[in-house]
């Protein structure tokens, strides 16, 4: 949901769970992309139940754990397959920054786990061959790896691209070996009201021939039957039900298919899911140094910076505010962190404002001295008399 990080930079870390539960329908077979008409009229349809856990740390590193649940049922006119359990379990360290206020990078790259029921030959036993890439478990170790790019374009609308691939470790217990995945996608997302998002999508998934040993020749051959390239289109409805719950409801829709061999076409999917995000650790909205050296001289003046991880400014005046107080015990220094916020946040807040770093300078019993922005901020000891003796 992109509030993690804003969480943890708030305090030291962020704790998020997702709850993503969704059908996906296969509703007919065809044989190299041609409809094709059996006694059987097999169908599939996939109920799959996702739970994410992740810890992220305010530097942007974190972990990531998913659980999929999966229940797939195959029916037929003369027998059906009822198939239930947990799914491949994945384990992905990341990395998240920002690039200015405004892009967001996250990488991750980990293992996914076979923990998942694998159905061997996929199919080869439950209604046809066509159903072989129709299985809950893969039966084997991946190495995955994903990246994703975040731009708000303006306060109303965000885009983000994302790219992730798989490859497999090793072969199933029946000698198969799937081939890698590689999937993309990229939406925009309009933001009609501050709680409310509008996303519309489009995704590309691609999947690698597999191979199995041939029982006859005795060694390893293409299977047919499971190589796909796959475009959606993807829709969704997003609402930030509190501070930390968010609510989404999306659609995907398959506009084309290439099918190697015979495979079972993919139809409409619908998903919803909820997430929360909380942090964790001291608040850092508003931070204080360590106390002046002396506590006996009353503060005079107030020095407050509003600045963010993101403002190379910010970072090179930050020496000067530690030293003006180290030589100041009438001076206090505040940090206000303003990562997180939008420019609307920031204009709110501090009316007129157009540029970090902002420094505003107040006398001890709160009255505005002077409000600075920019390079102007590192001008701040000019405002402020000599200090009392």
């Amino acid at each position: 949901v992109g509030a993690d990080l804003g969480a943890a930079r708030r305090s030291a870390w962020a704790v998020q769970g997702v709850a993503t539960t969704g059908w996906v329908s296969f509703p007919r077979q065809v044989a190299d992309n041609q409809p094709i008409e059996t006694r059987d009229r097999a169908r599939f349809d996939l109920f799959l139940t996702t739970l994410q856990a992740s810890v992220l740390h305010r530097s942007g590193l974190g972990v990531d754990v998913v659980v999929p649940v999966g229940f797939l049922a195959g029916s037929s006119t003369t027998e059906s397959r009822r198939d239930f359990s947990l799914g491949d379990v994945e384990l992905k360290p990341r990395a998240t920054t920002l690039l200015g206020r405004s892009v967001r990078l996250t990488g991750a790259a980990g293992v996914v786990l076979p923990t998942g029921g694998y159905t061997p030959r996929s199919g080869a036993g439950a209604l046809g061959e066509a159903s072989r890439v129709l299985t809950i478990g893969r039966g084997v170790y991946w190495g995955i790896a994903e990246a994703e790019a975040r731009v708000e374009i303006s306060s109303v609308f965000t885009s983000t691209a994302m790219l992730s691939g798989r490859v497999p470790a090793g072969e199933a217990s029946d000698g198969f070996q799937w081939g890698p995945e590689l999937r993309g996608g990229a939406e925009l997302e309009g933001r009609p009201t501050r709680t409310l998002g509008l996303a519309a999508g489009a995704e590309v998934q691609a999947r690698g021939s597999g191979s199995i040993v041939d029982p006859f020749l005795g060694e390893r051959v293409a299977s047919d039957n499971v190589g796909a390239t796959l475009i959606s289109l993807t829709a969704g409805v997003r609402f930030q039900a509190s501070e930390a719950t968010f609510l989404s409801l999306s659609a995907r829709l398959p506009v084309y298919q290439d099918l190697d061999g015979l495979q079972f076409q993919q139809g409409i999917g619908v998903f919803g899911g909820v997430a929360f995000v909380l942090p964790v650790g001291a608040p850092r909205g508003l931070e204080r140094p360590e106390s002046s050296p002396s506590t006996t001289v009353a503060i005079r003046y107030i020095v407050r910076e509003y600045g963010a991880d993101w403002c190379t400014a910010c970072k090179r005046l930050e020496p000067a505010l530690t030293a003006a107080q180290a030589r100041r015990a009438d001076l206090r220094v505040e940090r206000v962190d303003v990562t997180e916020w939008s420019q609307d946040d920031l204009r709110a807040r501090v009316p007129g404002a157009s540029a970090l770093p902002i420094v505003e300078i107040r006398r001890g019993d709160g009255s505005l001295v002077a409000r600075l922005e920019g390079e102007g901020t590192f001008a701040f000891e000019d405002h402020l008399q000599e200090k009392t003796p």
